[in-house]
């Protein structure tokens, strides 16, 4: 199928027209697929960037493994199994997911995230959804942290969230302790 067929050029020199360095690492990669999925990165090839020129792309403050994830993504709209990104690859490809405008990766993350949730990892997911702002993924948190409060909230990691998200921690209360409806 075509879906299969485009995969298969992942990290493929074939036909390839621009190089990513990553930790160390060049990737080759086809403009169009990374176009067709970010803004960022459509912007990056097509204006006054360097990379444009160059056919270049330099990234940091990601490991090859993520970056790697997050191009097998572009070229194949899926994240890998189960066994190979757990909660904290999860978050660090939702953050280049973010990074580059790649909204459906977003998604996807997040619903990933939903499924990897504990009471180790809920305040690291909540300070995320509320520093991006996402919705979507605070609702989720919330609903996860509300559901676990009297574990949660004597917890170091509890206070240190409400400290930095004051926010976070009202709407969890909210979510805990639900308003009666009048009527």
């Amino acid at each position: 199928d075509f879906a299969g067929d485009v995969q298969d050029f992942c990290s493929s020199s074939t036909f390839s027209d621009v190089k990513i360095n990553v930790d160390k690492k060049t990737i080759p990669a086809h403009k169009i697929v990374l176009a067709a999925h970010s803004s960022v990165l459509m912007k990056m090839l097509t204006t006054d960037f360097k990379e444009s020129t160059t056919n270049c792309i330099d990234v940091g403050d990601v490991s090859f493994g993520i970056f790697e994830h997050f191009l097998k993504y572009l070229y194949s709209g899926k994240i890998g199994e189960q066994s190979d990104v757990g909660f904290t690859e999860i978050k660090e490809l939702y953050l280049l997911a973010h990074l580059y405008d790649v909204s459906a990766l977003k998604q996807e993350c997040v619903l990933k995230i939903s499924q990897l949730l504990t009471l180790d990892n809920v305040c690291d997911a909540l300070r995320i959804a509320y520093k991006y702002d996402d919705d979507n993924f605070k609702q989720i948190a919330k609903n996860f942290a509300a559901g676990h409060m009297e574990d949660l909230i004597a917890s170091e990691i509890w206070k240190q969230l409400v400290k930095d998200f004051p926010e976070a921690g009202y709407e969890v209360m909210l979510n805990f302790f639900p308003q009666k409806q009048k009527g």
